[in-house]
């Protein structure tokens, strides 16, 4: 049975994985031709068509996004740090609609169709444990930065197995500091029971996505008291209960979308 449900979920999506891929080579060929120099910027709205369409397409899948007046226009970048529970959080990031790109671990980029689409959408690989990979990383996040695009990092570094929120590192909130722009913390919920750590399986749940309002550092405050404030305003509003009509939303996620 498990092995039904599996190919019940994957068949489509890797179907659909290719058909953005396909779509993705016909944007770059244009833009080659017309030497657009969007053409990341293309392949990133194309890949969030692929993450939200992942969403929209898995039964017992629903979504929600809250707090969308805290998003930036689209000439402010920003530094984008979210909470981390599954790979379907970043499917889930897609949901906010902005130009942004996304460290990845640099064997995700050798998968096949995917990795070549990430490479198009300038998305940045980093290698763990090395040093001059992680340095060339942040030095992309500068450059994007530099250019008007938002970067998304999960300062925990790694998912959380408990759903608790980890110790941050501070990559992120140096390079706020460096490039002068604001964080913007991101809480995603949800996404844990989707799709747990190491399983094929897809299980019935319902994404709540909140972007708390974005922060800079304060006159006199270091980097890591910066951190650790925003930590804690994340830590804060995990610790809510989620508004009424979120939770009605959720439990009726199986027999009416909430889309």
């Amino acid at each position: 049975m498990k092995l039904i449900k599996a190919a019940l979920f994957w068949i489509p999506v890797w179907t659909f994985t290719i058909f953005i891929f396909l779509r993705v080579l016909g944007v770059s060929l244009v833009s080659f031709l017309r030497r657009d120099p969007l053409l990341s910027h293309h392949c990133h709205n194309l890949a969030g068509q692929w993450g939200r369409g992942i969403l929209k397409m898995t039964p017992g899948w629903t979504y929600r996004i809250r707090g969308q007046q805290h998003l930036p226009p689209s000439n402010k970048p920003l530094v984008v740090v979210a909470n981390h529970q599954s790979s379907v959080d970043i499917c889930a990031l897609y949901l906010l609609g902005i130009q942004f790109r996304w460290l990845s671990k640099a064997e995700i980029f050798k998968i096949p169709f995917v990795g070549s689409g990430m490479k198009l959408a300038g998305y940045v690989p980093i290698k763990r444990g090395d040093k001059i990979s992680h340095e060339q990383a942040f030095e992309s996040s500068r450059q994007w930065l530099r250019q008007g695009v938002s970067m998304v990092y999960f300062p925990e570094g790694s998912r959380s197995t408990d759903g608790q929120l980890k110790p941050f590192k501070p990559g992120a909130f140096r390079l706020s500091e460096l490039e002068k722009v604001d964080v913007l913390p991101v809480i995603i919920r949800g996404t844990k029971s989707m799709m747990a750590k190491n399983s094929l399986v897809p299980h019935p749940s319902h994404v709540d996505l909140e972007v708390l309002p974005p922060t800079a550092r304060r006159d006199h405050e270091s980097v890591e008291d910066f951190m650790d404030r925003v930590r804690s305003s994340m830590l804060d509003t995990l610790s809510q209960p989620l508004p009424e009509r979120v939770i009605l939303s959720s439990q009726k996620a199986l027999t009416q979308p909430t889309y």
